[in-house]
């Protein structure tokens, strides 16, 4: 490969993605001719692209399908939330009555546990005075 190659990779991007110059593209498609090395590369970044386009294509036909059974997922649990199980459940939970119900069966558990804790510290006082 030749000096004057450098330069003219750089802007054989340029040819082949169809934005260079007419007259720049003359020189470029000109070297390519000449230069084996410069063909290749045309020919490969060509190649590329093709591969890449159709990739794309392929993402972009499979894209639409794959969205629309994703809002439909969506709308089907949204519409069986409204009416299922896990709705009713999930405004039970969120009303105020059942968190009040839920503090009150709290404060019940730790006056029984201090009520059956303070009976049984009494027995043991009294157990402790009998032996003494």
């Amino acid at each position: 490969m030749k000096s004057d190659c450098d330069g003219m990779r750089e802007r054989i991007c340029d040819l082949v993605n169809g934005v260079a110059a007419d007259d720049e593209m003359e020189v470029l498609e000109s070297h390519a001719l000449q230069c084996r090395f410069c063909r290749d590369y045309v020919e490969a970044l060509r190649k590329e692209d093709e591969l890449l386009s159709r990739l794309f294509a392929e993402l972009d036909s499979g894209m639409r399908g794959r969205v629309e059974e994703t809002i439909r997922r969506i709308h089907d649990l949204e519409v069986s939330e409204e009416t299922g199980l896990v709705c009713k459940v999930r405004r039970i939970v969120q009303s105020s009555l059942t968190k009040h119900a839920a503090t009150a069966a709290v404060i019940a558990v730790v006056v029984l546990y201090f009520i059956i804790t303070l009976s049984w510290v009494s027995e043991i006082n009294e157990l402790y005075e009998l032996s003494m």
